[in-house]
């Protein structure tokens, strides 16, 4: 592969993670990091971030992310549930929703209904991926892995992502729904998602950039 050709492949690759990147509060997509020169207090709520995650060394970090990357993440749970409540008929599901107590479980079940014949295939695997690049650049802006490794974790995952999704549209509408699906305070209106999704506002900001490149074409 000659350097252009790298480069851009890393630079889609990269932009896998654009909409958490910039929920985040990173400054830019074309940078490894995504942060450029962090001061004490950046660095420090990145890694308050990637303790959220589980990351809190290099040891855990590469835990972390082949767990992502062996579809043990988020997507696999989602995944777990669809193959459940494929059995149920709508008013099984009615019934069980009315006995769930926890609105959290209770939301996370309705998106798993609502979106079980659009998803059947590719679950949330979007978000999965996109957290995968972004604890990977986090982990490298925090030292805990190297810009070689987050390189190779970067190019590695490119090719799945192509072969799930078509377009950078679709891929961040499972990018949006995998993080409501999987963040307790936010909450299903009338079935849809709600525009206080912090990926969803992101989305909106990226798109109202002039002369925005959606970089994501395969």
């Amino acid at each position: 592969m000659n350097q252009e050709t790298l480069e851009k492949k890393l630079y889609q690759g990269l932009s896998l993670s654009a909409l958490m990147l910039n929920a985040l509060g990173g400054q830019s997509d074309l940078s490894l990091s995504g942060f450029e020169n962090p001061d004490r207090a950046v660095f420090n709520h990145l890694m308050r971030f990637l303790n959220s995650k589980g990351i809190f060394h290099e040891q855990s970090a590469r835990k972390v992310l082949i767990e992502i990357l062996n579809d043990n993440g988020p997507n696999n749970k989602f995944m777990d549930q669809l193959r459940v409540y494929d059995t149920f008929s709508e008013a099984d599901f009615m019934t069980y929703i009315e006995a769930t107590r926890d609105s959290f479980s209770s939301k996370s079940a309705q998106i798993v209904w609502i979106n079980r014949v659009k998803l059947r295939k590719v679950g949330i695997r979007g978000y999965d991926i996109s957290l995968y690049i972004l604890l990977s650049r986090l982990s490298f802006t925090c030292g805990l892995i190297s810009d070689k490794e987050l390189t190779r974790r970067v190019l590695h995952i490119l090719p799945i992502a192509a072969s799930l999704f078509s377009n950078w549209q679709e891929y961040n509408d499972n990018v949006i729904l995998g993080n409501h699906y999987t963040t307790p305070t936010m909450q299903l209106d009338s079935m849809e998602i709600l525009p206080s999704n912090n990926l969803y506002a992101a989305w909106h900001r990226m798109m109202q950039q002039e002369g925005i490149v959606h970089p994501f074409k395969f």
